[in-house]
């Protein structure tokens, strides 16, 4: 049932970041325990599964995260490792892992990058190195990271 007022989650968690995407949402806690709760069709909640959940279930539980973010049909996120981790939809190669192939769970991004920040768009996906350097800027499509060019 659609929601035209605010309504609380359903959760004993409380949570510290929130990033709402396409159809779903994911969330950290303060400890750094990523959820994630919605629709499913492309694993975009990272559980393993297509199934849909309306209360937030827990992912990759043996990480802790530092930031979440939930694109159109995907979700990325960075762990307090600095390794970053994308899942669901991957038919433009949004999730950077040298592939087009959807992912149930979280992957970690190819290249040995290390992001500071990460941003999970519609068909695509950008992010800052902890060096500075953003990617991507290409006019033709990649399944793994590229810098992108100067002017």
């Amino acid at each position: 049932m659609d929601q035209v007022l605010p309504v609380a989650v359903v959760t004993e968690q409380q949570f510290a970041q929130l990033s709402a995407g396409g159809n779903h949402t994911c969330a950290l806690t303060a400890a750094g325990g990523l959820y994630c709760w919605g629709n499913n069709n492309y694993g975009q909640l990272g559980d393993g599964s297509t199934t849909g959940t309306r209360v937030p279930v827990r992912i990759a539980e043996q990480t802790t995260f530092s930031s979440v973010n939930a694109g159109l049909d995907h979700s990325c996120a960075i762990s307090t490792g600095r390794a970053t981790y994308c899942w669901g939809r991957n038919e433009d190669g949004q999730l950077g892992d040298g592939s087009r192939t959807d992912r149930l769970l979280p992957a970690e991004v190819s290249e040995g990058l290390s992001f500071a920040s990460v941003y999970a768009g519609g068909f695509h996906t950008c992010g800052i190195t902890v060096g500075g350097s953003a990617g991507t800027g290409s006019n033709e499509s990649s399944s793994k990271p590229v810098p992108v060019s100067s002017p």
